[in-house]
């Protein structure tokens, strides 16, 4: 009553006054409703419903397959404490996060409510995790799911999970990461104008994607000037017996070497032109010691090098060329659609570019390649073979390496230019680049 009489009091401009106001108040809030998703770009939907809810309502089709990745540090901040996002956000559970549609078909992906800090030290808790987005895969009509990032080697590179039959194959998918990777070796030498059996190559990392690598790098590719493998000294016996596959098997005639690490790289390894990166530990590589002209391809999780420092040393020097080694290009737009929950608005970073609308990563790849294709799925180590498999499917569909990146940085163009003029194979200097 005491609203009304006060209501009654006003005079009539006040009163329509007011009512423009409450009018317009009105319109905000169903317009803020009603923008449930947006478009920023022709292949690129940012949705704040949950993608799983679509799914079970109809309004997304059935996928091919699977991804499961695990959240990025960057989620915490602004107000949110980690357990917010894993258990608030997430209920504890794998988050149907993303949809890719290629001329292919469709991958979706989930995402852990784990960072990659927890990945290691949570490995049982992973486990659960992974067995968990398996039943939900199938729900959604996946065929095939891979494990991306570290949650393969915390899961005994998938031979921890408990599976059956009835559930969705799986796959590391470090044949087609490999392959990226070879890809990206291929891509980084053209951009320099170098070539791979005038180099001295190091890998850092000699694990799953490491051995892999290397080895069908020598299988497709000319052979390097030299070789330098670097891992821990634990690993001396296992990878002596690599080093004497490679001479006998591969046929390799270069210079050949096993350089023990500790918690950094040894010296030797700054001897190199080239590094090759497939380890799981961040900033083993120091970029203050790296010679001119070096070359970096990068497959490590997290990067093994400050990629801050790095991108700092090519814009005031340009003198050092890297990338990330397991992303792909692919032949036309991937169309996207990715859960972005209104609340976490602020942590995406996807820059809306013509890299993005072709970007995808190797590890995400196999699971359709595996799934609607048959091509070979991995667990435990790769098959040498299968890895030549799956870089010949990606040849054959026109996939190429990514172009020069690192995370959301795009290595100019015109910057590539002078550093190919000044440490291109049409230059060689007194460091014998």
């Amino acid at each position: 009553m005491t609203n009304t009489a006060t209501l009654s009091k006003l005079s009539p401009e006040i009163k329509a006054r007011l009512l423009q106001q409450l009018s317009q108040k009105a319109k905000q809030v169903n317009a803020e409703q009603e923008v449930l998703e947006t478009s920023p770009a022709s292949w690129l939907t940012l949705d704040q419903r949950p993608l799983l809810t679509l799914f079970a309502a109809g309004e997304e089709p059935k996928v091919d397959a699977v991804s499961i990745t695990c959240l990025n540090d960057r989620v915490v901040g602004n107000g949110f404490s980690l357990r917010d996002i894993t258990h608030g956000i997430c209920g504890d559970l794998p988050l149907l996060s993303n949809i890719r549609q290629l001329p292919e078909g469709r991958i979706a992906t989930l995402t852990l409510p784990r960072t990659y800090g927890q990945i290691y030290s949570q490995s049982n808790d992973i486990v659960r995790l992974v067995e968990q987005s398996l039943k939900i895969s199938k729900s959604i009509g996946a065929k095939a799911v891979s494990l991306t990032g570290l949650i393969p080697s915390a899961t005994s590179y998938g031979k921890a999970i408990n599976y059956n039959d009835d559930l969705p194959i799986i796959t590391t998918g470090h044949a087609t990461t490999t392959s990226a990777v070879v890809l990206s070796v291929k891509k980084i030498l053209s951009e320099a104008n170098r070539k791979l059996d005038q180099e001295d190559v190091s890998f850092i990392g000699m694990g799953s994607v490491g051995t892999a690598t290397l080895s069908l790098m020598l299988k497709v590719l000319p052979h390097p000037r030299s070789l330098t493998l670097c891992d821990l000294y634990a690993k001396k016996d296992e990878i002596e017996a690599l080093m004497q596959h490679i001479r006998e098997e591969l046929h390799y005639e270069g210079k050949l070497r096993f350089i023990p690490s500790e918690r950094v790289c040894p010296d030797e390894i700054y001897e190199s032109t080239t590094l090759i990166g497939a380890t799981n530990v961040p900033n083993v590589v120091d970029v203050e010691r790296l010679r001119p002209g070096t070359l970096i391809v990068d497959d490590s999780d997290p990067h093994c090098f400050d990629a801050e420092k790095a991108i700092e040393r090519f814009n005031n020097e340009g003198d050092i060329l890297f990338t990330e080694g397991g992303a792909l290009r692919a032949p036309s737009e991937i169309q996207h659609r990715i859960y972005v929950p209104k609340k976490l608005e602020w942590a995406l970073q996807y820059p809306v570019d013509d890299d993005n609308a072709h970007h995808i990563t190797g590890c995400i790849l196999s699971s359709l390649l595996s799934g609607k294709f048959n091509y070979p799925s991995t667990l435990g180590l790769v098959d040498p073979n299968h890895a030549v498999v799956h870089y010949e499917a990606l040849l054959e569909r026109g996939y190429q390496a990514s172009n020069l990146h690192c995370g959301s940085w795009r290595t100019p163009p015109s910057q590539i230019v002078e550093f190919r003029k000044k440490y291109g194979s049409n230059r060689v200097d007194s460091n014998g680049i």
